[in-house]
């Protein structure tokens, strides 16, 4: 009897610990990519400003972060915007630059390099048509989460000099971006 409830007693141990959720330890707070093939980091306040069009739905999103702490037009940094003029929400799932819906915008300033900032997004889709270039990897952003306390997801794209007709020949390719930011409204 006295081995039965050892062996019961471990038993409902065992499911009960196997039955517990685990608690998971979210990543840091990030915003990383490869610029031409060289990972850089912006980790330094990656936020996430919302905007909304009926008081909760997002209308807007815009990501940015810094690559030095003094957070200053002397500083590297990383903009990426999604906004909408449709009402129509911003939920988790793809979204390029060749939408009719959204309007995508992204903004890469070096301010060491020449040319010190470089885009991507809608407008550049049509700066490039105007001088009948295509565009082969535009601005896609997948958000991967999307709620009122952090946006988390991944990004990539080619990135110009925005000039109209000028700039196309040498893009600054931006891949494997992920994002994990608080949103701050």
């Amino acid at each position: 009897m006295r081995r039965y409830i050892i062996i019961s007693t471990l038993f409902v141990s065992i499911l009960f610990i196997g039955s517990c959720k685990k608690d998971e330890i979210p990543p840091e707070y990030h915003l990383i990519c490869y610029i031409n093939d060289t990972l850089r980091t912006f980790n330094f306040s990656p936020i996430a400003g919302v905007h909304r069009f009926n008081g909760t739905d997002f209308s807007g999103i815009s990501i940015l972060g810094f690559g030095e702490a003094s957070q200053d037009m002397n500083s590297p940094s990383l903009e990426i915007r999604v906004e909408n003029f449709h009402n129509k929400k911003i939920v988790p799932g793809i979204y390029a630059d060749t939408s009719s819906i959204f309007q995508m915008y992204a903004q890469y300033h070096a301010p060491k390099s020449n040319p010190s900032h470089v885009n991507c997004g809608t407008r550049m889709q049509a700066d490039a048509r105007a001088v009948n270039y295509k565009i082969q990897n535009g601005l896609t952003v997948v958000f991967t989460r999307v709620s009122k306390t952090a946006m988390q997801g991944t990004f990539s794209g080619d990135f110009f000099y925005q000039a109209f007709g000028y700039g196309f020949e040498k893009p600054v390719r931006i891949r494997n971006g992920s994002f994990y930011v608080q949103v701050r409204e």
